[in-house]
């Protein structure tokens, strides 16, 4: 009985030896390649290598900005991070102590007495200590930032580093764990061990290093030579600072088109959070990234962002690691042409500003602010988007607190697409063009204009016509100026002027009179038809404007004065000039455009999401009237190739026929928000922000230290921004543009018409307008 026993117990100890070695020869045969590649992802270190961010150009394929060799200053992780105790920074520290005294000949390290060697190599570990925290303070006084920028820059690369050692740990681990659900350990296997099979934990990952903790992150970019020379120089002193060869942007034009253009900035939480390239690691951000800030460097950041390279090696051998080249970032063509831009721009620095006395032909020219736009017609591209005052785009990290301080100036602000302001009398073919439409008024049907609106049989003083104001007072029929006093088709018409005739005209009267017949409701539908009072969809950051004329009898002084482009009604140099080129394409709207190709963007979006519906189409027909674009059409034309348009004097010419409209808008007096020493508002007892109103200037006594800031009288009370909208040529229109001259005086034509003369002429010299086209008739 002991020997069956015995016999049974060796026959089951020989199966369970057998199913043993045949699992071995199964793992270490069979598997062998499954379980080393597991073993080779474990110990797979991974470094990234730089890529090159893509260029921005022109219509023309001239280079608005690119990446350029440079060199940056970069400092080691392990010097980085403020966790001293952990081993890995604590051993490097002590090999950088060890490199220190082996340096030192003089030294004769090691000393053969090992109390010797402690005692040296722990005061030359705490020497390094001091040196990386002394370390920050030099590159701050080297790079001309502040210790609070630099220490920010170290603690966001602490961040970043740690986020990315988390979520690779994370995905070993769940690797691992994925792993082992796959091939559960068989019941002997258990027994042999005596119990449940070895579970993973978190914690066994803990230890494990990533590359980026043994590596050198950027702290400085793009040095300059000096600052090249005063590091190289205390290499010795700094420890685990390096200089590397890298790249930086540059903007060729500096303050040419800056705003349109856009900058760069370190990657914010709002990049990481909304990256769609996060889950690949060649392309999703890591830490002290660059990304577009705003422009088109925001706008096409997809398309302009690289793909980084990587070299993979196992066990920490990089002389055979594989290597995965990076691809550049694709090029972005824009729609502007920089030359024109440039060209436009450095109009704003001398505008003629005439005298108030009308007796007198004196002109200032005067650096002013404003913005001008121009648009190609057929495709909707911008050919110029300009702004100014504006800045450097090469120096604007530098400036940036210079830039933020100057609220009398504010060169950051983008005027021509964020400006909101009363567009004056250039919606008024936009009113016209509604009401005629609509059903309510014949292009020829007049209405007369004796310098006072009167409706219904009342005689209101409220939006008097021009002729009105002028001494001696009421001259009526629009008969100014007196060389071309208005005609009707019979003398007892007079003064009864048709829609082409109160837009030469600029008539007040006619076009409150048809706000009236329109009602608030479809006055503001008709100018959100042209794109006013919601986002034009351009991509770059906009404001929307306001179309919100107050309805019913209480609030009809709403309604006429938006009538005339005053009052409940603002837009954005951008809006106008899009709706003049709707105007010009006989009334199809198109989403204006900064970039060729509109695929893989990001454009801006407003903190408001519902608002992003008012986009919509990028193309609308808004189904006008043929006879009132005509009649838009001869009326515009008529304002500056007729003495009675009020743009006749600076923009006539014989060789091309121009349609314009001029504009004139009230605009509120100037103020400064006062700020303390910290840059934070001033208050007053009841907790009230506090204002600086600076004086406006006059012709003959402008205020010097804001010398844009002018009256349009000689006693400095009343302020006027300036505009002229218009195309070229009438007969077959090529662009449409938009020029907005802040407190250049009133009437539109004075100062704000010689830039746009001057706008047409730099088209035509572009090629953008063809010259001929004579005008051969008076209206």
């Amino acid at each position: 009985m002991f020997e069956r026993r015995l016999k049974t117990l060796g026959v089951i100890l020989s199966l369970l030896a057998a199913l043993v070695l045949g699992r071995l020869v199964q793992v270490q045969v069979f598997g062998r390649s499954h379980y080393a590649a597991l073993a080779a992802g474990v110990l797979t270190q991974q470094r990234t290598i730089e890529t090159t961010r893509g260029r921005i150009l022109d219509v023309r394929g001239r280079v608005l900005a690119e990446d350029v060799a440079c060199v940056d200053a970069a400092v080691d992780y392990r010097a980085v991070t403020r966790d001293t105790d952990q081993k890995y920074v604590a051993d490097w520290i002590a090999r950088q102590a060890v490199s220190r005294l082996r340096a030192r000949a003089e030294l004769n390290w090691p000393p053969a007495d090992a109390s010797e060697r402690r005692r040296l190599l722990e005061a030359e570990k705490q020497n390094v200590r001091h040196d990386i925290e002394a370390m920050w303070q030099f590159l701050a006084q080297v790079s001309g930032q502040s210790i609070d920028e630099i220490e920010e820059t170290r603690s966001r690369i602490e961040s970043d580093v740690r986020m990315k050692r988390r979520q690779i740990l994370w995905r070993r681990y769940r690797s691992a764990v994925e792993e082992a659900s796959r091939e559960k350990p068989p019941w002997y296997h258990r027994w042999l061990t005596g119990g449940a099979a070895e579970e993973l934990s978190e914690d066994q990952f803990s230890n494990e290093l990533i590359v980026e903790q043994q590596s050198p992150h950027v702290v400085l970019r793009a040095l300059s030579q000096e600052q090249q020379n005063a590091l190289g120089r205390n290499l010795d002193r700094l420890p685990g600072l390096s200089l590397q060869p890298s790249t930086h942007r540059v903007y060729p034009y500096r303050h040419h088109a800056a705003h349109v253009i856009g900058s760069l900035t370190r990657v914010q939480a709002v990049h990481l959070a909304e990256d769609p390239e996060a889950d690949n690691e060649l392309r999703a951000y890591l830490p002290n990234d660059l990304a577009g800030r705003d422009g088109i460097e925001a706008l096409a950041e997809r398309k302009l962002r690289g793909t980084r390279g990587a070299e993979r090696a196992i066990g920490g051998n990089w002389e055979t690691a594989e290597r995965v080249d990076p691809v550049p970032g694709a090029d972005v063509v824009s729609t502007l042409d920089i030359e024109l831009q440039a060209t436009i721009r450095d109009l704003f620095l001398q505008v003629p500003i005439p005298s108030p006395d009308r007796q007198s032909h004196e002109v200032q020219r005067v650096p002013m602010h404003g913005a001008a736009v121009v648009i190609d017609v057929p495709t909707g591209e911008v050919r110029a988007l300009v702004s100014y005052p504006d800045y450097d785009l090469n120096e604007l990290r530098e400036n940036m607190p210079r830039l933020q301080r100057d609220q009398g100036s504010r060169p950051l602000f983008h005027r021509a697409t964020m400006s909101q302001f009363e567009p004056g009398s250039t919606v008024k073919p936009l009113v016209g063009l509604t009401a005629i439409t609509a059903g309510l008024v014949d292009p020829e049907d007049r209405i007369e204009c004796t310098g006072y609106l009167i409706l219904r049989g009342r005689r209101y003083d409220f939006g008097r016509c021009w002729t009105a104001t002028i001494e001696p007072v009421n001259h009526p029929h629009h008969s100014i100026p007196w060389s071309d006093p208005h005609r009707g088709p019979v003398p007892e018409l007079n003064g009864h002027l048709n829609f082409a005739e109160a837009l030469q005209r600029s008539c007040n009267v006619y076009f409150e009179t048809l706000a009236d017949r329109l009602g608030a409701e479809r006055l503001k539908q008709g100018y959100f038809s042209f794109g006013l009072g919601r986002y034009t969809g351009i991509g770059l950051a906009e404001a929307p404007g306001l179309v919100a004329p107050r309805p019913g009898p209480a609030g009809s002084g709403s309604v006429w004065a938006a009538g005339m482009g005053q009052g409940s009604i603002q837009a954005t140099p951008l809006q106008i000039a899009n709706a003049i080129a709707t105007i010009a394409r006989g009334g199809v709207w198109l989403r204006p455009r900064i970039v060729r190709d509109r695929t893989n963007l990001t454009p801006w979006l407003p903190k408001d999401q519902s608002a992003v519906a008012h986009y919509g189409a990028d193309r609308v027909d808004l189904g006008l009237s043929p006879q009132a674009l005509a009649a838009a059409q001869r009326g515009m034309v008529a304002v500056v190739h007729t003495p009675a348009g009020s743009a006749y004097k600076a923009m006539n010419r014989s060789d091309l026929t121009i349609a314009a409209k001029t504009g004139t808008a009230e605009a509120a007096p100037f103020r400064i928000l006062q700020l303390d020493e910290q840059g934070r508002p001033v208050l007053d007892e009841s907790g009230r922000r506090q204002w600086i109103r600076p004086r406006p200037g006059t012709f003959a006594n402008p205020n010097p230290e804001y010398p844009w800031y002018r009256a349009s009288d000689a006693l400095g009370t009343r302020l006027h921004h300036a505009w002229l909208v218009g195309y070229a040529p009438a007969e077959r229109p090529t662009v449409a543009f938009a020029v907005m001259v802040e407190y250049a005086g009133a009437g539109g034509g004075a100062a704000a018409a010689p830039l746009a003369a001057q706008l047409l002429e730099a088209c035509i010299e572009h090629g953008y307008v063809p010259r001929g086209g004579q005008f051969s008739g008076r209206n």
